[in-house]
């Protein structure tokens, strides 16, 4: 059988090359480095576009267990683009907030990437972008009622279709973030948002099991709170979970993407105490450091 990867080639033409998991505190990057590891969280997403409802309760959104990822080019990365806010804001927030915003000021300044090869080796997915005028969304929406009716349904099926599920996300909508103002502090903001300009790639950790529990990657709840998901999320990261989280090697960093010389002094302090028997040799660990690159530098050579 031929192999399409031998004629077409691994690279991608019109998006990056690399899949990028940015951070939004230092911490999250020191801890990943030592671990080799980023950990998976539940992620609230809107799925109102689905219209989806059981027993006359509605679901407007779900929770996946998600590792994000971006394919921005590096130029993209931090252009600007206009924040539109919805009506559910206080009266003073636009005069609060600047009127751009790039992908690293949502998202933060500190990102990890992978080639997209190592991606797809580690069952990483791009997401499927629903335009909710489209008529298989609309079909899409009456399976899963239909489905949702049936007294026995074959785990096979349920299966499959909450786990394409964990994968879909609407073409625009809204969210709710936290936006650093002119001021300096940060208020969290429900703004308009076109999702397909991420770009965005997801590891999920499907059929993990744990001290004879299967983790759940997706929680179907229309009350799903913040506090209980942090909880849920925040127990992934002890060693008992090691089987859900996203394991990498040194090697298969391509870059650590840092805000500025300060933040690059922090990562390679962090990097030259990792312990000895996590690296190959000596020249691993240097050549993890020569892949840090700058945000500031980024902003003026990109």
């Amino acid at each position: 059988m031929t192999d399409i990867k031998e004629i077409v080639g691994e690279d991608y033409v019109h998006s990056a090359n690399a899949l990028f998991h940015f951070m939004s505190d230092a911490k999250y990057l020191v801890s990943a480095l030592q671990r080799r590891a980023l950990c998976p969280r539940y992620c609230n997403e809107d799925v109102t576009y689905l219209d989806i409802e059981y027993n006359d309760v509605k679901f407007d959104k779900v929770a996946v267990l998600q590792k994000c990822f971006c394919d921005i080019p590096l130029r993209n990365i931090v252009r600007k683009f206009p924040i539109h806010l919805t009506e559910n804001n206080d009266s003073d927030a636009k005069e609060r907030l600047f009127p751009e915003y790039s992908h690293t000021d949502l998202y933060g300044c500190y990102a990890l990437a992978f080639s997209k090869k190592w991606g797809e080796e580690h069952k990483l997915q791009p997401v499927h972008y629903l335009s909710q005028e489209a008529e298989n969304v609309s079909q899409f929406s009456q399976m899963f009622r239909d489905l949702l009716e049936q007294e026995e349904l074959p785990d096979t099926i349920s299966d499959t279709l909450l786990n394409w599920m964990c994968f879909l996300k609407p073409l625009r909508g809204t969210m709710w973030h936290r936006l650093k103002t002119k001021a300096g502090d940060k208020i969290k903001c429900e703004f308009y948002k076109n999702f397909h300009d991420e770009h965005e790639w997801r590891f999920v950790p499907f059929a993990i099991n744990v001290d004879g529990n299967d983790l759940d990657c997706l929680i179907a709840n229309g009350a799903i709170g913040s506090g209980f998901l942090k909880v849920m999320s925040d127990r992934l990261e002890d060693e008992s979970y090691k089987a859900s989280w996203l394991q990498f090697q040194y090697d298969d960093i391509r870059y650590i993407i840092v805000p500025d010389n300060a933040g690059r002094r922090q990562i390679i302090e962090t990097v030259q105490i990792i312990p000895d028997e996590m690296f190959e040799d000596e020249f691993q660990r240097s050549t993890l450091m020569s892949k840090i690159l700058v945000l500031d530098d980024i902003l003026k050579d990109f």
